[in-house]
């Protein structure tokens, strides 16, 4: 199973890529991964009960830590340099790489993730545990790590790519780390989230600066023809 994507790619190096289906795939079994961990929390959650505020706010935290990990992998910008890349004669080992090797680390680390606030909810109303912190934290450093490696592999530009805004991030959450052995699940939960939110504002931002730039360029180029003949005469 590990082997056979690369004996594949080196084989069929030169064969089209599906990119639209590679990218379907990609995208539903991420969505799946996703789901399922929101499913498994709020069951447990249910089990425990959520009369109290501390699970209560611990369930809205990992809701909203949920939609930035999902926000945050399908922002539009970075879902079309990531898959568009998928093309030329190496675009079988590039989406052998990419699709077969570097989700794994992505879902590994959303499921970690949901692991941890899962483990929190057993003392919701105590400091996070160690293992708890540890899960959550290095979940979602697994998750924005292997979204830069993606860009890396597909050989993105950087001024292209959030390759550095996920790095400062992942600086950001080891501070969390440090900082927030003391917190409840529901504050360290929180503080997660808002980290990975500024990892969707900034790809919104990157996203509104692309389409400001098509504009100008389709602008340019529909008022050359016009100066050209004035040019002319």
């Amino acid at each position: 199973d590990v082997l056979m994507p690369r004996l594949a790619a080196r084989w069929g190096r030169l064969l089209p890529v599906d990119r639209s289906h590679l990218a379907e795939r990609c995208a539903a079994f991420v969505i799946i991964v996703i789901g399922e961990q929101i499913v498994d929390t709020i069951t447990l959650a249910s089990d425990h009960g959520l009369t109290d505020w501390p699970r209560r706010g611990l369930v809205a935290a990992a809701g909203l830590l949920g939609v930035a990990l999902w926000w945050g992998f399908f922002e539009r910008g970075s879902w079309q340099r990531r898959y568009a890349a998928l093309e030329g004669t190496r675009s079988g080992q590039s989406a052998a790489t990419v699709c077969a090797y570097l989700h794994f680390p992505l879902v590994v680390g959303i499921t970690a993730t949901a692991a941890g606030i899962q483990v929190g909810l057993n003392r919701a109303d105590e400091a996070i545990a160690a293992p708890a912190a540890a899960a959550i934290t290095l979940g979602t450093i697994a998750y924005l790590m292997a979204m830069n490696a993606m860009t890396w592999v597909l050989q993105v530009p950087r001024a292209d790519s959030l390759a550095t805004t996920r790095l400062v991030l992942s600086a950001a959450l080891v501070l969390v780390l440090a900082l927030g052995r003391s917190w409840p699940p529901a504050l360290f939960v929180l503080v997660t989230a808002t980290v990975l939110i500024v990892h969707v504002v900034a790809g919104q931002r990157r996203g509104a600066r692309d389409q400001r730039l098509q504009r100008e360029t389709a602008l340019s180029a529909s008022e050359s023809p016009v100066t050209s003949r004035r040019n002319d005469g």
